[in-house]
């Protein structure tokens, strides 16, 4: 019975499914790489206005040439889009880490602190602030 129900509900949606599959970016046209992901993130933004991949791909495009105030819009517009999304998690994930080291790149330290992922390293752990996590350092005294 279960089954049925649910075959009946795909076949009632499959055509607003099949709508919206389009406004996203295929897994066939996905980057293989960071490099890749920055340089087709104009285009992906331009065909997949509302992949908010496309919009993180596009802020990861900005912070690498310093654009920090153009990568900032783009990761937020990326996490609106990824809020109503129902498999946004990983993009909402990434988008709130690259956001926090954004605002603590822009010196805005406090904001930073309050958007750092759930995931953030410990209180005994500090890093410079740089986008390599290998500039962490535990703390004096911690274990």
């Amino acid at each position: 019975m279960g089954s049925l129900i649910c075959a009946g509900f795909a076949a009632i949606h499959y055509r607003s499914y099949m709508a919206d599959a389009g406004q996203y970016i295929r897994a066939s046209e996905m980057p293989a790489g960071t490099r890749e992901m920055a340089g087709r993130s104009a285009d992906f933004v331009n065909r997949y206005p509302n992949d908010p991949r496309a919009h993180l791909f596009r802020a990861i495009y900005f912070a690498e040439r310093n654009s920090l105030s153009a990568a900032e819009a783009e990761v937020q517009t990326a996490m609106s889009l990824a809020a109503s999304d129902v498999a946004g998690g990983p993009v909402r994930s990434v988008a709130r880490a690259l956001l926090a080291q954004l605002l603590l790149a822009r010196g805005r330290t406090t904001e930073a602190k309050a958007r750092r992922p759930r995931c953030a390293a410990p209180s005994w752990v500090t890093c410079d602030g740089s986008w390599s996590s290998r500039n962490c350092a535990v703390r004096k005294g911690s274990s």
